[in-house]
């Protein structure tokens, strides 16, 4: 049959068959290729009538598992849903539901492996002619990178506003104990030399801790932004734990601690040899300031798996073992009451971290409240000439 243009009515209709078709197969091509799942259901959402009816491909990638499995589950939602978020989800589907409206929600979902993952369901609702809602459509993906770099973000700006507070402590104090002390001079101390230089000594003292804070924060900063510069080079390291011990023993003996060190002669290390001093320093005063009276600390080195290790043990106090998880964070202190004293940042152990960490070196620690401590740390051998 002739339609009057010249094109017969089986004719048409099998152009259009043919325009469907490709329309339904192009629509098929992008819902399977989707990074993202395409959905349908119908029923409102937690009644005995909800039911999913429709999963795209994508759905395997993100959760592991079939469709045909998941879909034929009775609670097909609650099989993947957190169970913590599950009620929240079903009371947020069913309020965009009665709306008849469209909305999303962001749960938290089970893969097939055990994996915790965000998701993002976008929803539109499906209505009947009556402007009833009847089921939903729409798309679920897979927002769980985006949630991690907002916690980094939200973790880093509490990180910052820590960093600032604990900042304006630590140079309160010290400021506070200089202006003190200088008004006192001022109102007459300076006429009692003896009383006069005591004063002078405690400026001093807290000028000294003030630089050592300056000093620690701009380390940190140095190594936040990757600036800081590691010039390694030959070292041996008992010739430089001597150095280190011999600057340190006024310190030992404060508290009449003996210092041992069990390195051999001739024992090489690759490393930047202030960064080293550094770790150093901070390592043996952390051991003599929490010793026992009597006490001693002993440092030794050994080749292990191409690396120096190198052991600093002590006869202290020990570390709780709640505190041996954050001992190397910015700013912790185990013995707040004790770690108050010039040149205590709460930085050390940290910035020792940093430094070994940024020449692909280690650093741990073996402790037990009363018990002692040993810190180690790893530190490169010298390249073997060609």
């Amino acid at each position: 049959m002739d339609n009057g243009n010249g094109v017969s009515v089986e004719s048409r209709k099998d152009q259009l068959l043919a325009q469907l078709t490709d329309q339904r197969q192009r629509l098929n091509d992008i819902i399977e290729n989707l990074p993202g799942i395409v959905w349908e259901c119908w029923g409102a959402p937690g009644s005995s009538q909800h039911k999913v009816t429709y999963v795209s491909p994508y759905f395997e990638a993100v959760f592991g598992c079939r469709r045909e499995e998941w879909l034929s589950c009775p609670d097909p939602w609650a099989r993947i849903c957190h169970p913590d978020d599950l009620p929240r989800a079903i009371e947020e589907a069913r309020h965009i539901f009665e709306a008849a409206d469209h909305g999303s929600i962001q749960i938290r979902c089970r893969a097939k492996d055990g994996r915790i993952l965000w998701v993002e369901v976008f929803a539109t609702v499906v209505k009947n002619p009556d402007g009833r809602p009847i089921g939903a459509r729409g798309v679920a993906m897979d927002v769980t990178e985006r949630k991690r770099a907002e916690e980094i973000i939200i973790n880093s700006e509490r990180a910052k506003r820590e960093f600032v507070a604990n900042v304006s402590h630590d140079f309160r104090t010290p400021i506070a104990a200089i202006k003190g002390y200088a008004e006192t001079l001022l109102r007459g101390a300076l006429e009692d030399p003896k009383e006069g230089r005591e004063f002078a000594r405690t400026i001093l003292r807290n000028a000294d801790r003030l630089a050592a804070l300056v000093e620690d924060i701009l380390m940190l900063s140095a190594l936040d932004e990757s600036k800081m510069e590691f010039r390694p080079q030959r070292i041996d390291l008992r010739a430089f734990l001597e150095e280190y011990l011999d600057e340190l023993r006024p310190l030992a003996r404060r508290n009449d601690n003996q210092m041992q060190v069990q390195v051999d002669q001739g024992v090489m290390a690759w490393a930047d040899r202030t960064h080293l001093g550094r770790v150093l320093r901070n390592l043996l005063s952390n051991a003599l300031k929490y010793n026992r009276k009597g006490g001693w600390v002993r440092v030794k080195a050994e080749s292990r798996e191409g690396k120096l290790v190198v052991s600093i043990k002590d006869s202290g106090i020990g570390i709780a073992r709640e505190h041996l998880p954050q001992i190397f964070e910015r700013f912790y202190r185990v013995d707040k009451a004790r770690s108050r004293e010039p040149g205590e940042s709460g930085l050390g152990l940290h910035i020792a971290k940093q430094l070994l960490e940024g020449t692909g070196n280690r650093i741990w620690v073996n402790s037990a409240e009363g018990k002692g401590s040993t810190f180690y740390f790893t530190v490169d051998l010298p390249p073997v000439p060609s």
